[in-house]
């Protein structure tokens, strides 16, 4: 049996009339792990997901190069970064759907601003403000309960 790969939709310059239809769509469920939280249907709210790891800061993404993955349409500001986000779309998406670790410790998962990041051993995570950016730098621990308390509002 081969293994399932992800859904990966690329689509072609100018379908913003797509995205513009996936815009009012709800957020799904919580319980659905796969999912990546979004307002409009843009993950990251259109930022590169690679850029992050490459060039170490928010970088914005362009309609030109875009794929639907996970319940959301990704933005990257090069080809390159598509393709390199399509080989393993898991390794750049935001740790918890995109909710910042704060609010999925205190049970209550808001999405973080993607503007305010942290990677920590390879993984990316997104702050719901400056100062929990900075918890999350200085208590390692932060993940861990996030972590579990992750887990426990998934097999609700």
């Amino acid at each position: 049996m081969l293994p399932r790969r992800p859904f990966l939709a690329r689509f072609r310059p100018g379908s913003l009339l797509l995205v513009a239809l996936l815009s009012g769509a709800a957020m799904p469920a919580l319980a659905d792990q796969r999912t990546i939280a979004t307002a409009s249907g843009v993950a990251l709210a259109g930022r590169d997901a690679v850029a992050y790891f490459a060039d170490g800061r928010a970088v914005a993404g362009s309609a030109d190069h875009a794929l639907k993955w996970r319940g959301a349409v990704w933005f990257f500001a090069t080809g390159n970064n598509l393709s390199t986000f399509e080989m393993n779309p898991s390794a750049y998406a935001p740790r918890y759907g995109g909710h910042c670790p704060e609010s999925v410790i205190a049970g209550d998962p808001r999405p973080g601003n993607p503007d305010l990041f942290v990677i920590r051993e390879g993984k990316l995570y997104l702050a719901k403000s400056r100062e929990a950016m900075a918890r999350i730098v200085q208590d390692p621990g932060l993940i861990a309960q996030a972590d579990a308390a992750w887990k426990k509002l998934r097999d609700r």
